[in-house]
């Protein structure tokens, strides 16, 4: 018995052919196509990666940013792994004023080096950063038009909230797993940004981290209700790093579904 004649319309085809990649890319079955990047910022050239699934064709962008432990295999099988999902992924080194990545864990001698680390990303860096970061996943002839996701996690968790707000034009989801200082009492909280996004938003909070106790999240949430924006805000039974397999708090549950809510959102909003 013949099939009708939507099942079988350019449409149809177009819809099949994209499953059958991203079913081929998941079990592994093609390649993942990895290059060195650099980026020119205004403060300079950023280094990172950009990957892409090695099947011809165009895919959304997604900006991975790292945690405080810099650019390293970890967060690489990262963003090989969301990119095998169907999607083009650009991972900077957000640290590149301090050099090259180094490819390995980070270590900190003191508490108050890693606090300096993250206080030197100013609202004004982190504008021009993520400007230059969307900007140069635009011009990759790998990525498709139209919105963008962004991810983050630990500290970067409130810069790619920040990139949301500052890239409006672009950024259509943005999902941020054990963020910290989301939504402080500082003027310049990063929650105070959102009446300027357009993106739908996901927020995995650890039940256990200081970086956003309680009281953040419900001063975050308040602050996503007034812009009426569309978000999902929950805990996790888990500590704070929960989601890197490289960290002292790592959970696999809670990992996986960090995966899941992470890949939901992107292919809810972006394809």
């Amino acid at each position: 018995m013949g099939g009708t004649g939507a099942q079988h319309s350019p449409a149809a085809r177009k819809r099949r052919a994209r499953i059958n990649r991203r079913s081929a890319l998941k079990l592994g079955l093609h390649g993942m196509i990895e290059n060195k990047v650099e980026i020119k910022t205004p403060d300079g050239a950023a280094d990172g990666f950009f990957y892409q699934p090695e099947f011809s064709g165009t895919w959304p962008g997604v900006v991975m940013h790292i945690d405080i432990f810099g650019v390293r295999p970890t967060f690489q099988d990262m963003a090989k792994k969301l990119a095998a999902e169907g999607y083009a992924v650009l991972l900077p080194n957000l640290f590149y004023r301090k050099g090259p990545a180094a490819l390995k864990k980070l270590k900190f001698e003191k508490g108050s080096d890693m606090m300096d680390l993250i206080h030197s990303f100013t609202p004004d860096i982190v504008r021009k950063d993520a400007t230059a970061y969307v900007d140069f996943l635009g011009r990759q002839k790998a990525v498709k038009s139209g919105a963008m996701g962004t991810v983050g996690y630990c500290f970067s968790g409130a810069l790619a909230m920040r990139m949301a707000c500052a890239r409006p034009d672009r950024i259509g989801a943005c999902a941020s797993f054990h963020g910290g200082w989301l939504a402080t009492e500082s003027p310049d909280s990063p929650h105070k940004l959102l009446p300027k996004a357009k993106a739908r938003f996901y927020f995995s909070h650890a039940s256990d981290d200081s970086s956003c106790p309680p009281n953040m999240i419900d001063r975050l949430e308040a602050a996503l209700d007034a812009a009426h924006l569309q978000y999902e805000s929950e805990v996790y039974p888990a500590k704070h790093g929960f989601a890197v397999k490289d960290h002292d708090n790592y959970d696999a549950e809670a990992c996986e579904k960090h995966w899941r809510k992470m890949f939901a959102l992107f292919a809810e909003t972006l394809r």
